[in-house]
């Protein structure tokens, strides 16, 4: 397992967080996710096996935000 904490930007409000967190949880590979709007973070457990860390960055970018620090 492999755990991943990167500063997310582009989330304005808390609605942002829940949809980048049911997003993420639905990903194969995703083992755990917490993201937060006050800390501007996603925090996740991710499975290396079923998924890399590029294509987590890739589904955040798709979803319209962008890691801006821990990049893979």
């Amino acid at each position: 397992m492999q755990i991943l904490d990167w500063k997310i930007d582009g989330m304005h409000c808390g609605g942002c967080a829940q949809t980048l967190q049911a997003l993420l949880a639905r990903l194969p590979g995703v083992r755990r996710v917490e993201v937060s709007w006050p800390d501007g973070h996603a925090r996740l457990l991710l499975d290396p096996q079923e998924a890399s860390p590029e294509r987590v960055v890739e589904l955040i970018e798709r979803a319209g935000y962008r890691v801006v620090a821990g990049e893979p």
